[in-house]
């Protein structure tokens, strides 16, 4: 809250989101089986490295920002694209 200005309500609010969302999904990974892995007893067939990316198409997330004063009301959405990546490393079991 601020006193001494005349803005004296404010409330926030972010990651809404709308009824629907279409994800772009993305993976490139190399694997590798080492032959003494292929009749070994641990149960380990192959290991693979790789990078994961994924991404809203549209910007389905929102955020919204309320100023009041008395009758006034200021109000203020920004938009938001949900975009994440990771690097990941997997073992292949049997």
């Amino acid at each position: 809250q601020q006193t001494d200005t005349a803005f004296n309500d404010f409330s926030a609010a972010e990651n809404r989101l709308r009824w629907w969302a279409i994800p772009l999904h993305a993976e490139l990974f190399v694997q590798h089986a080492p032959r003494s892995w292929k009749n070994a007893d641990h149960g380990i067939k192959a290991w693979s490295l790789g990078i994961r990316w994924w991404q809203e198409l549209a910007r389905n997330r929102w955020g919204e920002a309320i100023w009041r004063y008395d009758n006034v009301i200021a109000d203020t959405r920004f938009w938001m694209g949900n975009t994440a990546f990771a690097v990941e490393a997997r073992l292949h079991l049997e």
